[in-house]
Formats: C-alpha cells, sequence, structure tokens
C-alpha cells in the first residue's frame, strides 16, 4: 500500500511539474482557418508589398516617406481615401518633451458619422528594426479588416487610424486626441499593438468602467486571451501604447497585442520571416469580432466587471463585487468545514497550506537570486529559460512535499483539501483589494470549493470529494494561462513568485493520494527523491547553459561617440563581459562618457563625419520676472536630437521648439526626432534669475559610418541591436548668461 501511494504521488507531481515546465508549447496561436472572413494569406501579402525591402521607418525618416507611399497605395487600391495629418508636435511626459514632425493616416469606411468606432494602429517603427510585428501586425489587420467592412459594412461608422511616433511618446495618437476633430466622433477604440513578435492575440487593457468592452468581447466567435487580472496590472505599470493616449477621450477601449517571442521585439528580427502567420489570424479575427461586437452592444448597460477566457472557447464574467463576494463566502464555507472535519492535528493541517507557500516561493527565489549574483550575464536565462523555470518548480514542489511530510500526518483529506482552500481565499481576497479583476480566476474554484465545505458539515464525504476535485481543476485551467503569461511579462529570471501556483494545485489535489493515517519515510522517499534529483539536474543546467544564443540573441548596441573636445571612442553600455570578437578589434575598457551616463566599454575609435553642425544662443534677457532664452540647433545629418539642462536649472513656466508651445510644471529634456530636428528654434520662459545656464546638446544619426565596419563585421551571431539600435553621437554644449 505504502508503495502504491508513494509512486501515486510521485506520478502526481512529476506530471504537474511537465506541465508547468512545458506550459509555453500549450499556448500556441490557433491554425490559421482558411474559411474564416479574415483572409490571412491576403492581408500577409497587403503587408509584404507595404514594407517592401523592410526597411526601418522610424519617424519622419527617408524611409518612412516610401513607406507610407507604399501605405496609401494600398488604401486607395481598396477604394477608401486616406487623409493624411501632417504636422510638427511636442508632448510632455515623464520629464521629457518629445518633438516631431508626424504624419497620422485615417480612412473611413462607409460613410462618416459619430459614435464611430475607431480601429488604431502604428505605421512607426524603432530604428533597429523593420517592425513586421510591432506594428505591421496592426497595419495588416486593420487593412483587412476595412476590406471586411466594406462587404459587410457595421451599422456604426468606422474610422481607420493609423499613427504615426508611436515609438517616439505616442506623439501621433496625442496628436489625434488633442488637435483632430475627428476624434470627437469616436466613441469606441480597438488598439492592435505588439510586445513581441509571436504567440496569441491577447485583450490586455480595458476601458474603466469595462462593460462594454467586455462584452464586446463576450459576443465574437474567436476569442483572443483576455483577463481583467492583466488589465488591473497593465495599469499599475509606467508602460504605455497609444491607448493610453485614446483613453483620454472617454471612450469604451480593448487593446490587444501579441507578446511572446520578445527575443526579436526591437530588434532587426522583427520582420516578415519571423511573423507567426497564425498570430496575424488570431489577431485579425480577434480585432474583426471586437469591430462586431462594439457595433452590437452600443447603448447597453455599462458596469465593472472581472473576466477571463476559457482556452479561448469563451468568456466567463461576473460583476467584480459578485466575485469577490463567491471569493470571501467561498472562504468562509471552507474554514467552516475545516473546523467540522474530523482526523486530528488542526493547528499541523492549517499550518500545512502556507508553510508550504511560504517556503516553496522562498526556496524557488533565493536560490535564483544566487544564480543571478554568480553569473556575469544580464539576463542569463534568455536563451533557455526551461532550465530556471524546471528548477524552480523542482525545488519548490520538493519544498511543498516536505511540508507535507512534516505537517500532514493523521489528518482527514478534507480537512487538509478545507485548509487549503481557507488559505487560497485569503490569498484571493488580499488580491482583490488591489487587483479586482483577479476574482474571476479565483471565484469559480472557490465557489465550488465552499459546496465542497458545506457537504462536509452533512458528512455526505463523496460528493465533498468531487467538489473538491471539480473545484482543483477550474482552479488548474484558469490558473495555468496566467503562469505562463506572467512568466513573458515578468522574464523568467523575475518570475519564481509564479511558483504559487502550481504549489496552490498540489495542496487542493495532493491530499486525495495521501491516505490516513499518513505512512512514514516510505510514502515520501520515491517523490522526494525524484524531485531531489530534477533539483539538482535543473540547477546545474541553470549554471551551464548559455545565456544568448543565435535564436535568443543578447541585446547590444554600438555606439560611436565623437564629443566636443574629446577624442572619439566606440562605447558599448552593458555590465556583461563583452563579446571576445569585439575585444578583437579594439582595446575595450571600462569607463564613462562625459555626456551620457553609466558604465560602459570603450575603445578608440576612428571620427566619422558629422555634417554641419551648429548651436548658439540667439537671446538670453530678463524682463519683471521673467527670463527668455532662445537658442538655435543646426544639424544636417541628424535624426535625433536632445537637449538636456545641466544641473540647477529652474523648472521651465513654457518651451517653444519650432513654433510648438507647452507649459511644463517639471524638470525636462526637449528629445526631437526626426528631419524637421535638423533646424530646431527652441525659446524658454523661466523664472527671473542671473545665474550662468548650461545644455548639452546630444546629435544622434541612426546606423554607423564605414569607419565602424570591422566593428559590424565583428558583431557575432548571439548579438543583435535593438531599439535605438546602432548609432553615431555628436555632442556640443551651450553656455548662456543673461544680457546686462
Amino acid at each position: 500500500m505504502k508503495n502504491a501511494v508513494s509512486v501515486s504521488v510521485t506520478l502526481f507531481l512529476t506530471a504537474v511539474f511537465l506541465v508547468f515546465l512545458i506550459k509555453p508549447a500549450l499556448f500556441n496561436p490557433p491554425s490559421v482557418n482558411p474559411d474564416h472572413e479574415f483572409d490571412t494569406a491576403r492581408a500577409f501579402q497587403r503587408l509584404e508589398r507595404i514594407l517592401g525591402d523592410e526597411q526601418p521607418h522610424p519617424v519622419d525618416t527617408d524611409s518612412q516617406d516610401v513607406l507610407l507611399e507604399r501605405l496609401s497605395a494600398e488604401i486607395e487600391a481598396l477604394g477608401f481615401a486616406p487623409l493624411i495629418r501632417d504636422e510638427f508636435i511636442c508632448d510632455a511626459a515623464y520629464g521629457r518633451v518629445n518633438c516631431a514632425r508626424i504624419r497620422n493616416i485615417l480612412f473611413w469606411v462607409g460613410e462618416p458619422g459619430p459614435d464611430a468606432i475607431l480601429l488604431a494602429s502604428h505605421h512607426d517603427s524603432v530604428p533597429a528594426s523593420p517592425g513586421a510585428v510591432d506594428d505591421g501586425i496592426g497595419l495588416a489587420v486593420s487593412l483587412e479588416v476595412a476590406a471586411i467592412l466594406a462587404e459587410a459594412p457595421a451599422e456604426r461608422p468606422v474610422l481607420v487610424l493609423m499613427t504615426d511616433a508611436e515609438e517616439m511618446g505616442l506623439l501621433g495618437a496625442r496628436a489625434f486626441v488633442a488637435r483632430d476633430p475627428l476624434a470627437d466622433l469616436v466613441s469606441s477604440v480597438i488598439n492592435i499593438d505588439a510586445r513581441g513578435v509571436s504567440g496569441q492575440a491577447v485583450m490586455f487593457q480595458t476601458s474603466q468602467p469595462n462593460g462594454h468592452a467586455v462584452l464586446s468581447l463576450a459576443s465574437t466567435a474567436r476569442h483572443p486571451i483576455a483577463t481583467s487580472l492583466s488589465a488591473n496590472v497593465y495599469d499599475m505599470l509606467p508602460n504605455d501604447t497609444d491607448a493610453t493616449a485614446f483613453l483620454d477621450l472617454d471612450v469604451d477601449l480593448a487593446n490587444f497585442a501579441v507578446i511572446d517571442g520578445d527575443y526579436y521585439y526591437h530588434t532587426p528580427r522583427d520582420n516578415l520571416a519571423n511573423l507567426d502567420r497564425r498570430s496575424l489570424f488570431h489577431m485579425g479575427a480577434s480585432a474583426i469580432g471586437a469591430v462586431r461586437g462594439f457595433d452590437r452592444v452600443t447603448g447597453e448597460a455599462e458596469g465593472q466587471w472581472a473576466y477571463t477566457d476559457i482556452v479561448g472557447l469563451f468568456i466567463l464574467k461576473l460583476p467584480e463585487k459578485v466575485a469577490i463576494g463567491m471569493i470571501i463566502l467561498g472562504g468562509v464555507l471552507c474554514a467552516s468545514g475545516f473546523v467540522r472535519a474530523g482526523g486530528g492535528a488542526p493547528i499541523r493541517t492549517a499550518l500545512l497550506p502556507v508553510s508550504a507557500l511560504v517556503l516553496a516561493t522562498a526556496c524557488a527565489f533565493l536560490p535564483t537570486s544566487l544564480i543571478d549574483l554568480i553569473r556575469s550575464d544580464e539576463a542569463f536565462a534568455f536563451a533557455n529559460p526551461w532550465a530556471l523555470r524546471g528548477f524552480q518548480l523542482a525545488v519548490s514542489l520538493f519544498a511543498t512535499l516536505a511540508c507535507f511530510k512534516a505537517l500532514l500526518r493523521t489528518s482527514d483529506p478534507l480537512r487538509a483539501l478545507a485548509a487549503a482552500w481557507t488559505w487560497i481565499a485569503i490569498l484571493a481576497a488580499m488580491l482583490s483589494l488591489f487587483m479586482p479583476g483577479g476574482s474571476i480566476l479565483f471565484a469559480p474554484s472557490l465557489a465550488l470549493a465552499g459546496l465542497g465545505s458545506l457537504c462536509v458539515w452533512f458528512r455526505a464525504s463523496v460528493i465533498a470529494k468531487v467538489l473538491f476535485v471539480l473545484a482543483g481543476s477550474v482552479l488548474l485551467i484558469l490558473l495555468l494561462p496566467l503562469a505562463h503569461f506572467a512568466e513573458l511579462a515578468l522574464k523568467i529570471d523575475a518570475a519564481a513568485p509564479i511558483v504559487i501556483i502550481p504549489i496552490m494545485l498540489v495542496l487542493v489535489l495532493l491530499p486525495f493520494l495521501i491516505p490516513r493515517p499518513v505512512g512514514g519515510l516510505k510514502t515520501y522517499s520515491l517523490p522526494l527523491a525524484v524531485l531531489f534529483s530534477l533539483t539538482i539536474g535543473f540547477g546545474a543546467a541553470s549554471f551551464l547553459v548559455p545565456a544568448y544564443s543565435a535564436e535568443a540573441p543578447q541585446r547590444l548596441n554600438i555606439l560611436h561617440a565623437q564629443e566636443a573636445g574629446e577624442e572619439p571612442q566606440w562605447s558599448f553600455r552593458t555590465a556583461e563581459q563583452l563579446p571576445a570578437e569585439f575585444s578583437e578589434i579594439a582595446p575595450f575598457r571600462r569607463g564613462q562618457l562625459t555626456r551620457l551616463g553609466g558604465e560602459r566599454y570603450l575603445a578608440p575609435a576612428p571620427p566619422f563625419e558629422e555634417g554641419v553642425i551648429g548651436a548658439r544662443v540667439e537671446e538670453d534677457r530678463i524682463e519683471g520676472d521673467g527670463r527668455t532664452v532662445r537658442f538655435v540647433i543646426q544639424a544636417d545629418r541628424a535624426d535625433q536630437v536632445i537637449v538636456r539642462p545641466g544641473n540647477g536649472l529652474p523648472d521651465a513656466s513654457e518651451v517653444e521648439v519650432n513654433g510648438f508651445q507647452l507649459r511644463l510644471s517639471e524638470n525636462w529634456d526637449i528629445s526631437c526626432f526626426g528631419r524637421a530636428c535638423r533646424q530646431l528654434d527652441i525659446n524658454l520662459s523661466l523664472p527671473a534669475s542671473g545665474d550662468e545656464l548650461d545644455f548639452d546638446v546630444l546629435i544622434f544619426q541612426y546606423g554607423l559610418g564605414p569607419e565602424s565596419q570591422t566593428l559590424l563585421e565583428a558583431r557575432p551571431e548571439h548579438s543583435i541591436a535593438s531599439q535605438l539600435g546602432d548609432i553615431r553621437l555628436s555632442t556640443r554644449r551651450l553656455t548662456t548668461s543673461p544680457e546686462t
């Protein structure tokens, strides 16, 4: 008997281990349905024509001009009339003033009018990336959805918006909201973006209250991944998409993205070859479904809902207050069931769940932190997350089983189950205080567990066990996707707390396998030995597997800096060991650039051609209580210009950049993107002061010149540029005092 129990426990824990180890493979996007109204092949072919030679196309660049011509041609080929809003705009956020010449593209599907549904994406890319997914997927989906609606119109007007400069501060979306008269006609927004290059379509943000967005989602035939918990979490993060700007319109909003495959996100490999057709299909089907959904639910009651998809088949939704109430009631019933159940050892049994959760989390977190300290790589699990995931799972399951061995002696399995569900209810209630959207992930299973505990009172043990099994199964269905997407969001080396999820499942299912009274060491020896072996094996792998590979390359940009009055230098900003291939080209050492913060690798470099650069103060005068400073910057090859005030500069009450005025309430940098920034005329209105003011002017050119070709050729295959990419930097310094 004891051997059978030992084998059963071992098999169960091994199954839990394997399910959570391979969970990324369980969440692939659905296969392309050739019979669906969203024609994936046609959408992809259209995107191929738009991207052409797949050059990066950041805001206000020559390559963007070419892309916009192709994009406009595709819109016209569908029979629509594109409107292009061409303007210079600035916006202040997070202590920076972002400026650029932006070109938003809009077109109506059908007749214009109020109460419109806005289908939004962005057409710019970061300088390092062709942007096939971020946000080519949004362009492809928007055009195909427009083509569908041209044949089968929505009842409400549909306006398609393709913003500019999303990557440089949401400038296009900000301009639309603040300055475009069509914004007043919009009542609902569907925004499409990307945080990776593959994976399922995820609806990760909604307006608040979310009733219309949830009703639109629930009425679709093909569901994206969606949970109100992700919306709560996203609202707490400093991340932004264009949806952040659209929410200022007080509209119903659903924000979609693909978030898997971030190893190519914002890199040259965000290209057509790596765009998963299944992701395109899932996003397209979700978008057309959301349009149809918003078209149907307008005018219905709003309210705040907790919601989640169930494996993409349907949407489970409850009013938030109802879901939280179910958690509280389920917890109370489970606590009463714990009191009613027999078996002795109430204190040990009550302590088992919380002891296992705390110990398992600590055993996953502390060794992970130790590995991070020992390994020199900034993202040591980037290329091989399976090793660290397996280690965290094995060590947390080992710790949990050790708690079972130490604390579960003579208790009735029903008492152990009631204790586990009581603690889960406490954790779920605490979570719901801060993130009420998370209540939907626990309310259904706690309702079943509460009913099971009620059966304990009436000694209906068989029914109670059935209900507890159902509760555990529902919890698995609801929390397994959370474990996967939380790991994607946190990254595996910061995802140790996610082990709470498999441990919860062990706590609510393992007591069924352990008889009463519990056997001695033989009951636990085999599963403990297996878990110990897995811990050692995967722990060793976490130390030994490479951090990066050709398929998951290290993000490493080359900076060619030519600071005023100093010798040119190549620079890499990383705390990791520099790849040997670069060190063979030049004698890199640790140091700092004068006008850029942070320690980095530096090596002497040949000079590069800066073009014509001029920076001069035109005016600095005091009138009454105010001081006006005006300076002009010329840089005929600049792709980005940053003006950074020195220490001690008082807050500007107003700044004017190329005629665009902003009022400010905090210290600032000015960051201007694109060709319009090659001639900058900046006026500052400051409190009156006779202090000398200093400004650093940083002038960037995207890409490297022929002087750096040897360094580019030396780049190893496990290293790749990202975000701004490889770049050249020139600097100037302005100093001014008021006229006397």
